[in-house]
């Protein structure tokens, strides 16, 4: 009776080992997978970040680079968007770990929030370098105005109205606005 039950309990121990192999082992392959997209968001997030630090800022541009680095711009957000996949994975590998039951390290957390953060930080230099070309070309590209603003002689200012768009001139010395060019008066 008492070696039928050892018997018994023997067999319940060997099977729940069997189970905490197989869990250590699938958790192990899943632990390595997390490791490798890891590596690869890692090396991608500083690949880009190095391609960031060797950008001229915008305002050393000349005015006829803008649209080429405008196109140069645009490849640079895909290769950010590239870097995001990785850590897509990243953060699938670690959700699904979690979801086995497998609790993560601080450690291990705190990398995985620290590349995240990295990666929004890219995401945001871009996106201020893509609204900063933006003004630039909006400003004394092909379609701005600012090459009129040297046509009048001081006390004369000439300005856009913000409502229409159109051309208007300030005399400071009598303090009065006129939509005609001061010479045509």
């Amino acid at each position: 009776s008492d070696s039928k039950q050892l018997q018994e309990n023997w067999a319940i121990l060997k099977e729940e080992l069997t189970i905490c192999y197989q869990k250590v082992a699938d958790t192990h392959k899943e632990m390595q997978e997390l490791d490798r997209s890891m590596a690869e968001a890692l090396l991608s997030i500083g690949t880009v970040e190095g391609e960031i630090q060797t950008m001229r800022p915008v305002e050393n541009l000349l005015l006829e680079d803008l649209n080429l680095e405008k196109v140069e711009c645009l490849e640079f957000r895909q290769r950010v968007h590239e870097a995001g996949t990785h850590l897509d994975d990243v953060n699938n590998w670690a959700s699904s770990i979690q979801a086995m039951g497998i609790e993560l390290s601080d450690q291990l957390e705190h990398h995985i929030l620290a590349i995240n953060e990295r990666y929004e930080k890219l995401k945001r230099d871009i996106g201020c370098r893509w609204a900063a070309l933006e003004r630039a070309l909006n400003d004394f590209g092909p379609a701005s105005e600012n090459f009129l603003v040297d046509l009048v002689e001081p006390p004369w200012q000439r300005a856009i109205s913000t409502t229409n768009r159109l051309p208007y001139y300030i005399d400071h010395s009598a303090e009065h606005t006129q939509w005609d060019h001061p010479a045509m008066v």
